[in-house]
């Protein structure tokens, strides 16, 4: 009697794995494709794999052919930001022997970026244009020294901090949804001001808005109105302000010989 449900129950396990289909998961998507994976079917020669908007599923997109040996594959070009139906099928010299459907949106398209600079020695200012379907956005920055970085940000213009001094820096983004990412952007060099605070005078002279002329007894004093430091006292003028930072310059300079004096006094 043990051995007849012995039997009866590899027999109910048989029928059980012989009913299981494909299964199909969405591994990674792009902004243009879908890696695709699933898992092998019984006695299947190739596995076709073919992507169709979801609102016109019977409007192929792409499709692709694969192996028999193969459970993951590369499925485009694809529109960006659309649900899919993603079917793949187990074929057996063409007759379908199981079939698998499954839903997954691309990632949002391509972001461009309009223009990157510095806003001091450690700081770049990133500026790019918003896309449709993005919840937010990867930047990425590297440079010619081997540093990579990448920093989730939410909207533009975004800040990418704790960089070095008068580097160049390489910076790209990418837009992201529920689905993944875009392709990265076109990248952009920018380099960061120098320690010294040179740029700052130098960047703030550039965005003065108006200059005003007012005579003094004494000298005639440029008022300058900036908007981006309306606190910033009218009298002050464009010789005071390089002359402020060329004696911070000399003051940096000199602190970094003496203690390198110092050190070498050490050893």
């Amino acid at each position: 009697m043990k051995g007849l449900l012995f039997f009866a129950f590899l027999g109910m396990t048989a029928e059980i794995a012989a009913g299981v289909g494909i299964t199909v998961t969405v591994f990674s998507v792009t902004s243009k494709n879908m890696i695709v994976r699933w898992t092998r079917f019984p006695d299947a020669t190739s596995y076709k794999v073919t992507v169709a908007p979801l609102s016109t599923p019977d409007d192929p997109t792409a499709f692709a052919q694969f192996g028999p040996n193969t459970v993951m594959g590369s499925v485009g070009p694809l529109s960006p930001n659309v649900v899919y139906e993603v079917k793949v099928e187990a074929l057996a010299n063409q007759v379908v022997l199981n079939t698998t459907s499954v839903e997954s949106r691309t990632a949002p398209q391509t972001v461009n970026i309009d223009n990157v600079k510095a806003q001091d020695s450690s700081t770049l200012i990133v500026a790019f244009t918003p896309v449709g379907g993005a919840t937010g956005y990867q930047l990425r920055v590297e440079n010619a020294q081997g540093y990579f970085s990448e920093e989730a940000v939410a909207s533009s213009p975004a800040l990418v901090g704790s960089l070095l001094p008068y580097t160049t820096y390489s910076v790209s983004i990418m837009a992201v949804n529920s689905a993944g990412r875009s392709q990265p952007s076109s990248s952009v060099e920018a380099r960061t001001c120098e320690s010294c605070g040179r740029c700052l005078i130098r960047r703030r002279r550039a965005t003065f808005s108006s200059v005003a002329i007012r005579p003094s007894s004494r000298r005639t004093h440029m008022s300058l109105a900036s908007t981006e430091e309306e606190s910033m006292a009218a009298s002050r003028t464009v010789d005071g302000m390089m002359h402020h930072g060329a004696r911070w310059c000399r003051q940096q300079r000199a602190d970094q010989a003496g203690d390198e004096a110092t050190a070498s006094s050490l050893k």
